[in-house]
């Protein structure tokens, strides 16, 4: 078990780091004028109409994945294959996470618009959360809890802490 969860971590690794090596290739491409700036061109509607989506989108899924492994459903399965299901979603929210990161980047130099890159850069501080380190790999597929215990901690609700 202990050998799977290592590859498990490894391939996590690989979805985690690719989205960012990509978005710095094209800062670079972009910086040093290999690609030129500002390809983009649209009218101010369909511009804001994009930007809007795009904003939606972005601000929807950071939560989304960030919470992905805390909902019922999703630790059930962790706790009875915890290495694929593991696998499953932890690629899930790498590739959801890191396909807003290449799209806000390209879209910031595509149309020299400040919000994509603040939304780029928001995206990259939401995956630091999600690091597949193995330490977060193993509680989260419950390998080193005891009996009895939850997988993933949940916060109190409101009714719990008697508010």
């Amino acid at each position: 078990m202990n050998n799977e969860l290592n590859k498990v971590v490894r391939v996590l690794r690989v979805f985690f780091w690719a989205p960012i090596a990509i978005s710095v290739m094209f800062v670079v491409l972009y910086e040093s004028n290999m690609l030129l700036p500002g390809g983009l061109e649209m009218d101010d509607q369909g511009h804001y109409i994009m930007l809007a989506i795009v904003e939606l989108i972005t601000l929807a899924v950071i939560p989304l994945c960030l919470y992905l492994f805390r909902t019922k459903g999703i630790r059930r399965q962790l706790s009875q294959q915890p290495t694929q299901s593991l696998m499953r979603f932890g690629i899930l929210r790498l590739i959801i996470l890191g396909a807003g990161l290449v799209t806000n980047t390209l879209l910031y130099y595509m149309s020299m618009t400040p919000s994509y890159g603040y939304l780029a850069i928001i995206l990259a501080i939401a995956m630091t959360f999600i690091y597949p380190s193995k330490n977060r790999c193993e509680k989260e597929t419950a390998l080193n809890t005891s009996e009895g215990e939850e997988p993933c901690p949940q916060f109190p609700t409101p009714s719990e802490e008697g508010l």
